[in-house]
């Protein structure tokens, strides 16, 4: 007996006979219908979100003030023109604050001193040990009065 070849078989008979033609018959009643019910379903959406959308864009535009293009500057960062000038000039001024005398707030009675003079101070004096937890940051230090020696 032949063996048959599954590529060039007979069409299938039945409900399946049409499986896999393209010239096989749709039904296009069912597919336009669905096609109408999608439709109207957008519509319907549509018409129920755009007065939403309406007043929340017009009240958006009425709380908004009119704002004025100055065209007198051009738009966008103003950058440094020197930058690396800008940078000379900030470290000399901290160089000269971290070299010299001078009041921070001369009527709670701080001074700064230079940081040479600072570290000779503190190796020719100590530093001096607090007993206790440390004070919280911000906390103001305590008096020479409460400090035990």
């Amino acid at each position: 007996m032949a063996e048959r070849d599954p590529l060039h078989a007979d069409p299938p008979a039945g409900p399946d006979a049409h499986h896999g033609d393209p010239d096989a018959d749709i039904a296009v009643g069912p597919v336009a219908k669905v096609m109408v019910a999608i439709a109207v379903i957008g519509l319907v959406a549509a018409a129920l979100v755009w007065p939403l959308v309406h007043g929340f864009l017009g009240a958006n535009l009425r709380r908004q003030p009119e704002t004025r293009i100055d065209l007198s500057r051009p738009g966008g960062p103003l950058l440094q023109a020197a930058p690396e000038l800008d940078l000379q000039s900030f470290r000399a001024g901290e160089n000269v604050a971290l070299g010299s005398y001078g009041w921070v707030d001369e009527g709670a009675g701080v001074a700064r001193i230079p940081v040479a003079r600072a570290a000779e101070l503190v190796l020719e004096q100590g530093l001096e040990l607090r007993s206790g937890p440390p004070a919280a940051p911000g906390a103001p230090a305590p008096s020479a009065a409460e400090e035990p020696r």
